[in-house]
């Protein structure tokens, strides 16, 4: 179990933290998917119906319990799967640029206005 702890710890320092589009992030729903373009540094990102519908709530809540608890009323889907690919795709679009995380309570790089 000792190997699953920091992903553990990761995870839910994530599901505690302020996640938010970068300031310099365009959005276009297109027939249910999306597509994620940085404006400063041009990194294109594709979304199918389902990182749409997680991406949509996410701007709308900030916060990743409420995006989760959409997901597992929308899909059917155990928690721990819904958790684990919430985490993973988060983790993909910080990489990428697309969104900040912080602790809450804290402001993101882009400020507290978003």
């Amino acid at each position: 179990m000792a190997p699953d702890a920091p992903a553990d710890d990761a995870a839910t320092a994530l599901f505690a933290a302020t996640v938010k589009p970068d300031e310099d992030v365009l959005f276009r729903n297109l027939d249910g998917e999306a597509v994620l373009v940085h404006l400063g540094s041009g990194t294109y990102f594709g979304l199918d119906e389902t990182g749409t519908f997680i991406w949509e709530r996410m701007v709308e809540h900030e916060a990743l319990p409420p995006v989760l608890a959409a997901v597992l009323e929308a899909f059917e889907v155990d928690e721990a799967t819904a958790k684990a690919d919430l985490v993973r795709l988060v983790g993909e679009l910080q990489e990428a640029g697309l969104v900040t995380v912080a602790p809450k309570g804290e402001k993101t790089e882009e400020g507290a206005e978003g």
